[in-house]
């Protein structure tokens, strides 16, 4: 009778871990070097910027998990921006920022960040700098929102092999 209750709870136990996208943190949209990035954090930083611009939840991930990959190295090199520096920012452009979210501020920190650094003399230096960090980084996405693509830093949205789409041709119907 024991052993009846254990095989449906261990069942169960294993869905809940195949379910959860990032093995060792559920809930997490990515990880990077241990810091979690939040499904709830990539969720204000979407209702944020889809209202400003025309991006995808891969995009804002990549710039959550650009931003925590590599804001040491831009640090390092004399480029710090704090949230209400980034809020400024966006606000000078004309972005009202009120109502941001925390994951909207993280995202507008990358932005001024990466804008920083395009503007230094020294930009090609600190963005292989940054580059090297990205690559070393340990970086853990939820499949959910695609995969890494290791050379460019982007995370590209996967489609599954078993969803048709548009495009695939049609299967003959055996009859």
């Amino acid at each position: 009778m024991r052993m009846r209750r254990a095989v449906p709870a261990a069942a169960v136990l294993g869905l809940a871990a195949l379910t959860a996208g990032c093995s060792t943190h559920p809930g997490a949209a990515a990880v990077v070097d241990g810091h979690e990035i939040g499904e709830a954090e990539l969720e204000g930083a979407i209702s944020d910027f889809t209202e400003i611009v025309e991006v995808t939840p891969a995009q804002l991930l990549t710039a959550l998990v650009v931003l925590h990959a590599t804001a040491d190295v831009a640090e390092a090199r004399g480029i710090a921006v704090s949230g209400p520096d980034a809020l400024a920012a966006l606000e000078e452009q004309g972005v009202d920022t009120s109502d941001f979210t925390p994951g909207g501020v993280e995202v507008a920190r990358y932005l001024v960040m990466v804008t920083d650094v395009q503007g230094r003399e020294d930009s090609a230096e600190i963005s292989a700098d940054m580059d090297a960090a990205r690559l070393a980084a340990e970086i853990e996405v939820n499949p959910r929102y695609g995969e890494l693509d290791a050379a460019t830093g982007s995370i590209v949205e996967v489609v599954p092999t078993w969803i048709v789409t548009e495009d695939a041709a049609e299967v003959p119907v055996v009859e």
